[in-house]
């Protein structure tokens, strides 16, 4: 700006050398064209970048509401904005999500446990439900083994010598 008033002051300093001495209208239109048209336009430019701040800031707080509303239907802005808390971490420039968090970080813990233990305990009594139906598997149980062994007769005890008879009584073909 001083700049400006230096160049002005020269021009007129040379108009007067040159004998050419301005009108009184062509000062007042040299004297608005510079310094007060500078003052005008710097105050309209940052009107301008103050309204688009505030745009920009309104879609952001718009977009974190939808991303809190997303992750916690159960988010109610007028009673969030009652609680001391969390309106002391927005103003603090923490994002709605964390801010939200952070205040109801009591409640989302028991909730994620309780969360947990239901689906620990569904998946338990899906493992031992699919478990009861899976047939046994040859050799799995400590009973038996995995290879079949060739029995004698001579090995048997006399209840399953006796068990064999009764099939074989009744027509039942027995290989050993």
């Amino acid at each position: 700006m001083a700049r400006k008033i230096w160049d002005t002051e020269r021009k007129l300093h040379e108009m007067e050398t040159a004998e050419i001495s301005p009108t009184l209208e062509e000062k007042f239109d040299e004297m608005i064209r510079g310094e007060f048209k500078q003052v005008y336009e710097n105050r309209m430019r940052e009107d301008v970048e103050k309204q688009a701040r505030q745009i920009r800031a309104q879609k952001s707080i718009e977009t974190q509401l939808d991303e809190v509303k997303r992750l916690y239907p159960d988010f109610d802005l007028a009673t969030e904005m009652k609680n001391q808390h969390f309106v002391g971490l927005v103003r603090a420039g923490v994002d709605f999500v964390t801010a939200y968090e952070v205040a109801h970080k009591d409640e989302l813990i028991t909730a994620a446990m309780a969360y947990a233990a239901r689906r620990a305990a569904k998946a338990a009594a899906d493992n031992i439900q699919a478990r009861s139906r899976r047939a046994p598997e040859n050799g799995a149980s400590p009973r038996t083994s995995a290879m079949p062994k060739n029995r004698s007769v001579a090995d048997m005890t006399r209840q399953e010598r006796d068990a064999l008879a009764r099939r074989a009584m009744n027509g039942e073909k027995i290989v050993l």
